[in-house]
């Protein structure tokens, strides 16, 4: 059961899922009010997560026992774009998460109106 919290996939998707959903509001916090503001606040989140899930992945590998140095060093860009590639796969649990987020955000506009 240890195995199922720490190295399995459980952890890792549950810290993604509320990641995703804070992201979004911790950008509001830093955009104005309206629409194009709340595309950009989708794309820079979609694009964070993607960084954020790379991060997660990278921590994951170096957990098991790779060295940092040994997947930053050899290969440089190869193993950027392989920890890219995995935090874009991981979209599958954070884009709904994100979308809904970034959805309820106008609710709590004060100046602009949808």
């Amino acid at each position: 059961m240890g195995d199922l919290f720490s190295d399995a996939l459980l952890l890792p998707a549950v810290a993604l899922a509320v990641v995703a959903f804070l992201v979004p509001r911790w950008l509001a916090r830093r955009l104005p009010e309206g629409v194009w503001p709340l595309v950009l606040n989708a794309f820079l989140s979609a694009v964070l997560m993607v960084l954020i899930s790379g991060a997660v992945f990278f921590g994951m590998y170096v957990r098991q026992g790779f060295l940092a140095v040994q997947l930053a060093i050899p290969d440089f860009w190869t193993n950027v774009i392989f920890f890219g590639r995995l935090g874009v796969m991981s979209g599958i649990i954070w884009v709904p998460i994100v979308v809904l987020s970034v959805a309820s955000l106008p609710k709590n506009w004060v100046k602009e109106t949808w």
